[in-house]
C-alpha cells in the first residue's frame, strides 16, 4: 500500500510513510512499483541493502507484476545480485527505456 504525502528522505529520494496493508483474500496486489539503483544479468534488484521488497514479495501469495524504476541507467554485466531479490518484468529509467 502507498500512502501520501511524500517525504524526501535520504539520497534526495521521495518516500512515503509507513503504511499497512489490510490481508484479505480479496487484496491481492496486481502491480509492484519498485525503485532500484541498478540490475545485474539477472534482472534481479540492485536495492539500497534493507531488503524490504524481497522480504514483502516473498510473502505474498499471488506474484504480482514488477516494475522497477531508477533515474539513470545502471546495469552490471557481473552477477551483483543475491538469489533472494526480487526480479523485475520491466525497467523504466530516465531514458525512457523499457526491457
Amino acid at each position: 500500500a502507498f500512502r501520501l504525502p511524500l517525504k524526501t528522505k535520504k539520497f534526495n529520494i521521495k518516500s512515503s510513510g509507513n503504511s499497512i496493508f489490510y490481508k484479505s483474500e480479496k487484496n491481492d496486489i496486481d502491480i509492484m512499483i519498485v525503485p532500484i539503483i541498478g540490475t545485474d544479468e539477472t534482472k534481479r534488484r540492485i536495492g539500497f541493502g534493507k531488503g524490504m521488497y524481497d522480504r514483502f514479495y516473498s510473502k505474498l501469495k499471488h506474484k504480482p507484476i514488477i516494475i522497477f524504476t531508477q533515474i539513470r541507467q545502471c546495469f552490471s554485466q557481473n552477477i551483483i545480485s543475491e538469489t533472494h531479490d526480487i526480479t523485475g518484468d520491466f525497467i523504466i529509467n530516465a531514458n525512457n527505456k523499457f526491457k
